[in-house]
């Protein structure tokens, strides 16, 4: 055997060598798994529920949940009490370019009106008559 021949040989060996002690490796390059995107809460095992992103929740104490309630609803007030001001502000007004104080806030806009079709409903197919005899 020339040198060349011996060379490529070891060369070979060297490389089915690696590449086999990389597969057996016990470490693996697959992305931890993720929390399913379709369930908005999960346990551990301990019963203890998680969030999406794997962050742990905890209960509201009645307190607490009252206080998230009562924020919500302002917050609810808030909001209708602005729509109900842009629609007096736009009443008459369609197309017209108006400014409108909410709060300690004024915007401008342009009055619009929005529509949203009904879907109309799909046709049935013919139903075959059943006194008929089959052929």
């Amino acid at each position: 055997m020339n040198i060349w021949m011996k060379a490529s040989l070891m060369s070979l060996t060297m490389l089915s060598a690696i590449g086999l002690s990389a597969c057996q490796s016990g470490a693996t390059a697959t992305p931890p798994e993720k929390p399913s995107k379709n369930l908005s809460h999960h346990a551990d095992d301990q019963g203890k529920p998680f969030d999406r992103e794997g962050k742990r929740l905890h209960k509201l104490s009645a307190e607490e949940r009252a206080k998230f309630e009562q924020k919500f609803q302002e917050h609810h007030a808030q909001r209708e009490a602005k729509h109900k001001a842009l629609q007096q502000a736009c009443e008459g007004k369609v197309g017209q370019t108006i400014n409108v104080k909410l709060g300690e806030q004024t915007v401008e806009g342009k009055c619009e009106v929005h529509f949203k079709p009904t879907k109309p409903e799909r046709p049935q197919p013919p139903i075959a008559p059943k006194d008929r005899p089959a052929a």
